[in-house]
């Protein structure tokens, strides 16, 4: 019954009805049937069957045709059956019609519920003209959406907090070790290079900082200030930028643009694009591809970042924006990186009213794609 399963509400309703209908309509026909048998058979013996002698008029006034007795019986018994099929179709079109109406809030809670994400978690379900059933279920909701909202502004709160506190420490050891390796030109190598460990190690910790201050800031954005970009100057930026970082790879890079001005904040979408494509270089193969293609299609912009690195398993997709999540869950990783990064390429494009898709049809290719 895995299949039943899987069937909406107001079909269940309308299946289940369907059998109920049928097994009261066969009952009933045969009920009918039945008891029209019995009613004929007094018939048959008040007025006999004429079999004999059609033409003796003594007879004939008092006896009937086999053959219409039988006519009726078969035209009672196929009217019967027919009126049950009509009853059992006609009552579950109906029951079909009846029970969409009634289950009519529960789809209008569902898409209610659809359009609540984690930018607008001060909305709250409406609890008029619904039933009784409805309305408790959506005060349930409702306090679960108090307690999700409270719970996370705490951690928004608690981010940009720890990041803020975090800041000015990192800059006091950063200074301080930059002070002290300055001064060290007598001391043992192994110290120097202790210290360079550290600055990297702060380094990596101030990059960390300042991802969790911009996802912070960000996702508190209320109106952007957009301009005009042009994609084509902002691509090669940042390609003379990354290809000078991973000229070990000897990355080959194309530029396809077709529509190569869009509008938005120059700075979030700087950094946005420069997070795919600095993914494009750092998880591409030595002397791999990436092209960087803006097409148009059914009316909306795409701008495309390929890479000829290895091929994304799918089974990341839903999680690959997630905060902190990396595709490489081993302790040694083969790349560095906070796990930020994509991370900040969906919050600014959500503020921008963006989307980000990963193609899942290329077999060549790992496709991120920003859907304006």
């Amino acid at each position: 019954m895995k299949w039943f399963e899987k069937i909406s509400l107001q079909w269940r309703i309308t299946l289940l009805t369907g059998v109920i209908l049928t097994a009261v309509a066969l009952a009933i026909t045969f009920f009918s049937i039945s008891n029209g048998t019995k009613l004929i058979e007094p018939l048959e013996n008040l007025y006999p069957i004429e079999e004999v002698t059609p033409n003796d008029p003594s007879i004939a006034a008092t006896s009937l045709p086999a053959k219409s007795i039988e006519e009726a019986k078969h035209s009672f018994d196929t009217n019967s059956i027919l009126f049950c099929v009509f009853s059992v179709v006609t009552g579950m079109v109906l029951v079909y019609i009846i029970s969409g109406q009634a289950i009519q809030p529960i789809k209008s809670l569902s898409q209610e519920i659809e359009e609540i994400d984690e930018e607008n978690l001060s909305v709250r379900l409406s609890k008029e003209n619904v039933p009784p059933e409805i309305s408790d279920m959506t005060e349930s909701i409702n306090h679960m959406l108090n307690r999700i909202e409270d719970a996370y502004g705490r951690q928004k709160r608690f981010a940009a907090s720890a990041a803020h506190e975090f800041k000015t420490p990192l800059s006091i050891m950063k200074t301080t070790i930059q002070t002290l390796d300055l001064a060290s030109e007598s001391l043992d190598q192994r110290i120097k290079d202790s210290y360079q460990v550290q600055l990297n190690t702060i380094d990596r910790l101030d990059h960390l900082v300042n991802d969790l201050l911009l996802i912070t800031n960000v996702n508190q954005i209320n109106e952007l200030e957009k301009e005009e970009i042009h994609l084509d100057l902002l691509f090669q930026d940042i390609v003379e930028e990354l290809g000078y970082v991973y000229k070990d790879k000897e990355v080959h890079v194309f530029i396809e643009l077709i529509e190569p001005i869009v509008s938005g904040n120059i700075d979030l979408l700087y950094r946005a694009i420069y997070n795919l494509v600095d993914n494009a270089y750092k998880y591409n193969k030595k002397q791999g591809e990436i092209r960087l293609i803006t097409r148009k299609e059914q009316e909306q912009l795409l701008i495309e970042i390929k890479n000829e690195g290895e091929l994304i398993d799918l089974k990341h997709k839903a999680f690959i924006t997630d905060p902190f999540y990396r595709v490489d869950q081993s302790w040694s990783r083969q790349y560095t990186g906070s796990g930020l990064g994509l991370a900040i390429v969906q919050s600014i494009l959500e503020v921008h009213e963006f989307k980000l898709e990963i193609d899942e049809e290329d077999k060549k290719y790992n496709v991120f794609r920003i859907i304006i």
